[in-house]
């Protein structure tokens, strides 16, 4: 089987004129996933590694269009050229092509978001 090439691990999205933007994950955003993934896996390890694993989530997640009154409000914190994709467990914060933070948007998980900051994780 041939190895994957490093264009495969490189999160990306097709923008409203149909052209596919590739993302450039922060050092931030890859903290935050990881520590996030951990508490809500049970894996500690990632099979195929981090950036993967960031990839396959990404590429199951949806881009909001309609922004919720939440949304619009975090739009004040970020800026007004931010883009939010949900897959169900993790929104991503997508800023000037980069993935900026990554955070769990499940109701019954959003309380992690604040328990993570205490901790640590080293990657």
């Amino acid at each position: 089987m041939p190895d994957d090439t490093e264009a495969s691990v490189v999160p990306s999205y097709v923008n409203k004129k149909r052209k596919t933007i590739s993302l450039f994950v922060t050092p931030h955003a890859r903290e935050q996933f990881v520590k996030r993934w951990r508490l809500l896996s049970s894996e500690v390890a990632f099979r195929d590694g981090i950036d993967k694993a960031l990839v396959l989530q990404f590429s199951r997640a949806k881009r909001i269009t309609k922004l919720s009154r939440m949304y619009r409000k975090r739009m004040n914190k970020h800026g007004q050229d931010t883009l939010y994709f949900v897959n169900g467990t993790f929104c991503f914060v997508v800023k000037d092509a980069a993935i900026v933070t990554i955070e769990l948007c499940r109701k019954s998980d959003r309380f992690l978001n604040k328990a993570v900051k205490k901790r640590t994780v080293k990657i």
